[in-house]
């Protein structure tokens, strides 16, 4: 499937996550959500669903713009996943109940920045945030997982 962002996709899968081709469905994904369409992707665990927002968030091209804000309820993934992209080079920060109000204060600060994370992890409770994002244009991809 060729499309005006397939060049930019290959590269930032080889680049950074370090793969050379796509398990089944992940560039339809891919290419559905830099177009800016709803995405629902159900796939079985290990089937590469962390890809399908990952590499969108790093992508300059395509329609969507901003942070992408990954809802997820166990912090010990958000942290596997966290510590794996900031191995890989992609600029992401995590927000949940656990953080002490210095920690709270950098995210929010990093938000507000002009260069901005590519990724925002939170857990529901701290929903608080993302209400004060979500009218904002800088928040592009939301995430529920």
């Amino acid at each position: 499937m060729l499309t005006p962002y397939y060049a930019e996709i290959k590269e930032k899968l080889r680049t950074i996550f370090n793969l050379v081709d796509f398990r089944s469905n992940q560039l339809e994904a891919i290419t559905a959500t830099l177009a800016g369409r709803d995405v629902l992707v159900l796939m079985p665990t290990g089937g590469g669903k962390s890809l399908c927002y990952q590499l969108p968030a790093v992508c300059e091209s395509g329609t969507m713009r901003g942070v992408t804000i990954v809802i997820g309820p166990l912090l010990s993934l958000m942290q596997n996943q966290v510590e794996s992209l900031e191995e890989k080079g992609v600029d992401v920060v995590q927000f949940n109940g656990d953080q002490d109000l210095e920690e709270s204060g950098r995210v929010g600060r990093r938000l507000l920045a002009a260069k901005k994370p590519n990724i925002l992890f939170v857990t529901p409770e701290s929903g608080g945030l993302i209400g004060r994002f979500e009218r904002r244009e800088d928040v592009g991809t939301a995430l529920l997982r």
